[in-house]
């Protein structure tokens, strides 16, 4: 990784995404191999590493409830070995960065769950570490929260810090990587920035529509098109949600117009709502995942 890299970790339960950010922090040794961090093997120089990451674990546990948030933060920059003629500049700084300057002298226990969660980001980038290990920062945070925890990610990453990120939400990693590593069974299925797995996934365009029970019959001949990598229908109401996932290479017009053809040539009408567009991140996970749990 390099200074500004967003790099996300993603893979089902099981693969192993837990047990490499807890070798990268150097909460667990390796097994085999070695894992080296800013140049420091986490193994022969753990101290070293561990001073050059700031780890971002999350959720509610973590602080003094009673104590202030500059409070429960010296305490941390002592731990990080930050010199006194710093540690108010440094509290300062920090704060600022996760704009919770104007909470400084408010006790933890008055904070919302995003606020905790952006203490927890000050926390971690005490003493300026380079690389940033953050492990599902937006788990079970509000939307809009979740959306501000992403910004300032987004804004570290800006001014430099690397940043190795864990998340389940894949709208989520699409919005803030920039290299991708798709885990399966404790190997690097692959890596690459979000067009890259997209394409090594396999599938072009994602078209979606919903249609009714008395139509459902056509699901199986777009299925037998050769152009066709998979067909999911899930219940919408008194209907069916269709997503079909195409191959590569070809283009949402021309799997647009081939969709339309089979409609017409099986008497059923297009529905309203059917579009053809680039696949998500998500929809080009979810074409891998059998594979990955294969491997």
């Amino acid at each position: 990784m390099d200074a500004g890299d967003i790099h996300a970790i993603i893979g089902p339960n099981g693969a192993g995404k837990t047990t490499l950010v807890k070798m990268a922090a150097t909460i667990l040794n390796p097994s085999s191999g070695n894992v080296v961090v800013n140049g420091f093997d986490t193994v022969k120089s753990p101290s070293a590493a561990r001073g050059s990451l700031g780890l971002v674990i999350g959720g509610e546990l973590g602080f003094y409830p009673r104590a202030t948030a500059r409070q429960n933060l010296r305490f941390f920059a002592d731990l990080a070995g930050v010199a006194r003629s710093r540690l108010t500049s440094e509290i300062d700084r920090v704060l600022e960065l996760v704009a919770l300057a104007d909470r400084a002298d408010d006790k933890v226990n008055t904070f919302s769950r995003g606020m905790v969660q952006r203490l927890h980001i000050a926390r971690a980038l005490l003493g300026e570490p380079n690389l940033l290990i953050m492990d599902e920062p937006t788990s079970g945070l509000d939307p809009d929260i979740a959306m501000t925890v992403r910004a300032i990610i987004k804004d570290l990453a800006n001014a430099g810090h690397a940043v190795l990120l864990t998340s389940h939400t894949m709208s989520e990693i699409e919005d803030l990587s920039s290299q991708i590593s798709v885990l399966g069974a404790g190997r690097i299925f692959m890596s690459g920035n979000v067009g890259e797995i997209k394409e090594r996934a396999g599938i072009s365009v994602t078209s979606v529509g919903t249609l009714r029970v008395s139509d459902a019959h056509v699901i199986d001949t777009l299925a037998d098109l050769p152009e066709i990598k998979d067909v999911k229908k899930s219940p919408k109401g008194a209907n069916w949600a269709v997503t079909l996932l195409w191959k590569a290479p070809i283009t949402p017009a021309q799997a647009h117009e081939a969709a339309t053809r089979v409609f017409a040539n099986s008497h059923v009408a297009v529905p309203v709502d059917f579009v053809s567009r680039l696949p998500t991140l998500e929809e080009a996970y979810v074409s891998m995942a059998n594979e990955l749990r294969r491997s």
